[in-house]
C-alpha cells in the first residue's frame, strides 16, 4: 500500500536498519557498499524498475549512513 508518507517512512526504516545493524557489530559500510554496487547489476533481486532509480537509491543509502555513522 503506498501513501504520500511512504518516502519519509522509508527513509526512517532505513536509518532504523543501519542504525541497529552498526549496534549489533554489522559492518554496514560494506553492507551499504555492496548494496550500491548491487543496484547496477540488473540481474540482483533487488533491483527493481526503473534504472533511473539507481542514483537517487545509492545516494539515499549514502545520505542515510553518513546520518547513522554521525
Amino acid at each position: 500500500m503506498y501513501s504520500k508518507d511512504a518516502p519519509e517512512a522509508l527513509s526512517i526504516a532505513l536509518h532504523a536498519v543501519l542504525f541497529e545493524a552498526m549496534a549489533k557489530g554489522v559492518d554496514v559500510d560494506a553492507v551499504c557498499r555492496k548494496a550500491t554496487e548491487g543496484m547496477l547489476d540488473g540481474g540482483k533481486p533487488y533491483r527493481s524498475g526503473s534504472a533511473n532509480w539507481v542514483g537517487p537509491a545509492s545516494d539515499a543509502i549514502t545520505d542515510a549512513l553518513a546520518s547513522v555513522k554521525g
